[in-house]
């Protein structure tokens, strides 16, 4: 898929539960976690994918039980902490964190979307 084209698919195109029955990530925290940004793309009716308030992500997350365990954890140089494991996203590529904003790649809207139409 181009960047073009997954530029156009909006959050609202992709089933946040699709993503970790059909495997996205290959592994289960990184799917929550990226279930979880989908959601809350949804949830506040954004048409792109970011950047997204860290803060507000991780209360989302942390709020509505949309990843299965409530602990908070830190990234590097994060004083409040996430609730949800976004490092590994962002170590394969598919996730960015530059001031407390999360953004992702068109690699992340691409897994995502080809996971939801299986």
């Amino acid at each position: 898929m181009t960047a073009a084209g997954v530029a156009a698919i909006p959050p609202s195109a992709i089933d946040p539960t699709r993503i970790h029955s059909a495997g996205a990530f290959g592994q289960f925290e990184m799917e929550a976690a990226a279930a979880a940004i989908v959601a809350y793309a949804q949830e506040v009716g954004s048409t792109s994918w970011g950047p997204f308030p860290l803060g507000q992500l991780s209360d989302f997350a942390y709020e509505r039980r949309k990843l299965p365990w409530s602990h908070r954890r830190r990234l590097p140089g994060d004083p409040e902490g996430f609730v949800m494991d976004l490092q590994q996203l962002i170590e394969n590529g598919w996730a960015v964190v530059e001031a407390r904003q999360v953004r992702v790649t068109d690699e992340f809207v691409a897994r995502c979307h080809k996971a939801a139409a299986q």
